[in-house]
């Protein structure tokens, strides 16, 4: 973030310009409030309990900030204390992972300490209960309206979907475009670059500092008053807050418009391409044309026998395949073909079932068994991993490569890819993005 702070140019308003004209509307503001309370009966008193309470708000709304960040001040240690905790029933056998502690009460966990009225079985067996109810919970997608009764609020009429247009809550006025930057958490800040449109599931405080350099925000809940909609106001960038489907709708890279006067997001149908080039090799997103390749791919003996055998599809499959992978797509899978140089396609390379909470994925590099021994495969993972630990934000890559192909494991293995024991009857190997990135500076080196 700080790099694109940097890349501020000397015609363009920086974060400091827009805070101090923010500020100038704020002050124009209070003295327009103050002239109209004052011109009406008893104004002169008006003006002044306004002064008072506006007074009593900027001194003392910052305090509500303090408490949160000397409260988090004391979260990580306590939770090292609370992880000992669960190392040590771990190591008892009470539980299975030292992190399976934080699915107990405060009370079991006392209860544990002053008796053994729960056996080991009992206890793992109530931790498996409660993950299984936590996933439940983490997937379940919550109602738009939450009332203080907890009843669910019928849904307001909705105007007919128009395609590639979302609809939200017009939370700061204005119309930019320009290209969509799907972020999910605020640890994914480092792929934000200035002058990109922020679109999020929600903000809070720690989300602050990407408004400074985002064009426009969408988020996929919230309302008027929410905390985005309220900071992207002071920093007048426009924004749509409560754009339900937003996160799956927009796609990274996209072109979209965000209109937040009138609460609408147009998507640009044509998606950016995002090509990955290499010395030997381009990766880049197949198109229509490119299909009957793919299934002739699929269809080679030689290049698919230590890969699960051949894949026969048809044309309609094939398409439908295009529109999970491609076109729309999925925020789970990315697709690309491997083209060496100045050649037609060679092969192909994607990752896919990614995991948001983990953000893990599986690894998928076919090169065709005629373009073989030419350093296509170790150079197309090595751009993959690249995009996927970069730009996309994953954090860890696992291939389960079957257990007859030693070829593809030794290439992997050589690659700086780690065996993680057996499924399936396949040899799973596993690459973090912290080692992806330190075998990099030692090829550099």
């Amino acid at each position: 973030m700080i790099k694109g702070y940097l890349a501020f140019g000397s015609g363009e308003k920086n974060p400091i310009q827009n805070y101090e004209e923010s500020k100038q509307r704020r002050l124009a503001l209070t003295a327009e409030i103050e002239r109209r309370l004052s011109r009406n009966f008893l104004g002169s008193l008006k003006a002044s309990l306004f002064r008072f309470g506006l007074k009593l708000a900027q001194d003392h709304f910052p305090l509500r900030e303090n408490e949160k960040y000397y409260g988090l001040r004391c979260y990580p240690g306590s939770r090292r204390i609370v992880l000992e905790i669960g190392r040590r029933y771990a190591a008892a056998g009470l539980l299975e992972a030292a992190a399976d502690i934080f699915f107990l009460t405060v009370p079991e966990v006392e209860e544990m300490e002053l008796s053994t009225a729960e056996s080991a079985k009992d206890v793992r067996d109530k931790v498996k209960e409660r993950k299984l109810e936590w996933k439940a919970q983490i997937d379940a997608r919550p109602p738009f309206v939450v009332r203080s009764d907890g009843l669910e609020t019928e849904p307001a009429e909705e105007r007919e979907a128009e395609p590639g247009v979302l609809r939200g809550v017009p939370a700061s006025p204005g119309v930019v475009k320009g290209k969509a930057r799907l972020i999910r958490e605020p640890s994914e800040a480092y792929r934000f670059q200035k002058g990109e449109i922020l679109v999020a599931p929600y903000t809070e405080p720690g989300w602050a500092p990407l408004f400074l350099l985002a064009k426009a925000m969408v988020m996929e809940v919230g309302g008027a008053v929410c905390h985005g909609a309220i900071v992207a106001r002071e920093y007048g960038i426009p924004a749509v807050v409560g754009a339900r489907g937003a996160m799956s709708s927009i796609k990274d890279g996209q072109i979209i418009t965000v209109d937040g006067t009138s609460g609408e997001v147009r998507l640009d149908p044509e998606v950016s391409r995002i090509v990955l080039k290499g010395k030997r090799v381009v990766l880049r997103p197949p198109s229509l044309e490119d299909l009957p390749y793919i299934r002739s791919l699929w269809a080679d003996p030689a290049t698919m026998k230590d890969v699960g055998g051949v894949v026969l599809r048809t044309e309609e499959q094939m398409h439908a395949w295009f529109r999970r992978m491609v076109d729309p797509g999925s925020d789970t899978d990315s697709y690309f073909l491997i083209v060496p140089k100045n050649g037609a396609p060679a092969g192909e390379a994607s990752f896919h079932r990614y995991d948001h909470r983990t953000k893990t994925a599986e690894l998928n590099v076919k090169v065709q068994a005629r373009h073989r021994g030419r350093g296509y495969g170790p150079e197309s993972v090595r751009l993959l991993l690249g995009h996927f630990f970069g730009e996309f934000g994953g954090e860890a890559m696992e291939d389960p490569v079957a257990s007859g192909n030693a070829g593809g494991q030794r290439m992997l293995e050589r690659l700086g890819f780690r065996r993680g024991g057996t499924a399936d009857g396949a040899v799973v190997l596993l690459m973090d993005k912290e080692s992806f990135f330190a075998s990099g500076k030692k090829r550099e080196g």
